[in-house]
């Protein structure tokens, strides 16, 4: 049953009776005005909580933010039967030489990190409303958590496999860096890369460390056939 509260003043109310009356509107528009200013407050929190997550320079995700959209894939990932994603740890290749020899300096060196970025963004397509995404990871390092699945992104053909689709986007990635590196006339600016999938029941940091292994492993393969 619902009880209908009684009116607590069951007589009209007049002019010569002002109850509830009297400073009501300044009441109503304090009231209207308290509630706008705490929304004011509370949008700019959340905006400087968002600023807080992206990287400044490029504009996608910074380490923090990169963590925490990765620990939520991850929880998805560990609750999938058949999880299909990789993690590619990125890093330029003889980055210091653009922020030492062009005649630009760091502001080379910059332009070359929103390239990447833009790289990641547009001509691969990482796309964060389908379990995905990039961050830059501080300096020069990249990070990418991606899905590999038949059809896992609408950029991608449904029927590439897994392998395909990590190949497609270590390809991409290549080919973007060096045509950064010809724009620019820097000669071994290039980029390693570490690719690992992931096993269901491993930790977001597990994951990680794998792929930053993979990396590792890669310029080094690179450094000993130079020598």
């Amino acid at each position: 049953m619902i009880t209908i509260p009684q009116n607590p003043n069951p007589h009209p109310v007049s002019v010569e009776n002002p109850i509830f009356l009297d400073g009501s509107d300044d009441m109503n528009q304090r009231y209207r005005e308290n509630s706008l200013a705490m929304a004011d407050l509370v949008l700019k929190e959340m905006k400087v909580q968002q600023q807080a997550r992206i990287d400044g320079l490029t504009g996608i995700a910074n380490r923090e933010g990169f963590d925490e959209r990765i620990n939520e894939i991850v929880g998805k990932l560990s609750q999938q039967d058949e999880p299909k994603a990789a993690f590619i740890f990125i890093d330029l290749d003889n980055f210091k030489t653009v922020n030492d020899t062009h005649e630009r300096k760091h502001e080379a060196g910059d332009d070359v990190l929103r390239a990447v970025a833009d790289i990641l963004q547009h001509t691969i397509g990482v796309r964060e409303d389908e379990d995905e995404t990039i961050g830059r990871l501080g300096g020069d390092e990249f990070g990418a958590v991606i899905q590999t699945g038949a059809g896992s992104n609408d950029k991608r053909h449904p029927d590439l496999t897994e392998a395909e689709v990590i190949n497609g986007f270590k390809t991409r990635l290549q080919k973007g860096v060096a045509d950064i590196a010809e724009a620019i006339g820097i000669k071994g600016l290039g980029v390693s890369i570490g690719v690992v999938e992931y096993q269901k029941g491993e930790s977001t940091e597990e994951f990680r460390k794998r792929a930053d292994a993979e990396m590792y492993k890669d310029k080094e393969n690179k450094n000993s056939r130079r020598t």
